[in-house]
């Protein structure tokens, strides 16, 4: 008799908290969504006591150690990767930014980094790309990106 006063229980207290998600959820497309998964949790309500009996296992895909090592290297390898590439970018960014406050524009801006032992990162070369009429004014821009940035760029014209 516990058992179904328990199951009862349950299955009262399932459609009370589906009636609060129904009424709080909108009318649209995600409120049909939130209505099917609402009808679906309350029939897992009311059929899991019958289901008691039933056991499913999914099988895990084997693995050998020396792949899990090989992932974890590539998954290492690809962070690194993508940190350089965001970082490339951001000094790239900054980059331009800091010509423009000082009312230059740059064609194009390519920064080229590496990793270096305990993790650290080098930018190699900083190259900006500049219109033929700021040719007299390199002086000035390179000053700009040394001061104000640190960087010790290539600056090209055409």
């Amino acid at each position: 008799m516990t058992q179904l006063s328990a199951w009862t229980t349950t299955v009262c207290l399932a459609v009370v908290a589906a009636a609060i998600v129904e009424m709080l959820t909108p009318e649209s497309k995600l409120g049909k969504s939130v209505h099917m998964l609402l009808c679906l949790f309350l029939l897992c309500a009311m059929f899991l006591p019958f289901a008691g009996g039933i056991h499913i296992e999914i099988p895990k895909p084997e693995r050998s150690s020396a792949q899990k090592n090989v992932d974890a290297l590539s998954l290492e390898e690809e962070i690194k990767r993508q940190s350089l590439v965001n970082m490339e970018a951001k000094v790239a960014e900054l980059t331009r930014q800091k010509l423009a406050e000082n009312g230059y524009d740059a064609k194009k801006i390519t920064v080229e980094m590496d990793t270096l032992s305990g993790g650290r990162i080098e930018i190699k070369q900083t190259t900006v790309w500049m219109d033929q009429k700021w040719l007299t004014h390199e002086g000035r821009v390179m000053d700009i990106l040394k001061k104000e940035l640190g960087l010790a760029a290539a600056i090209v014209y055409g």
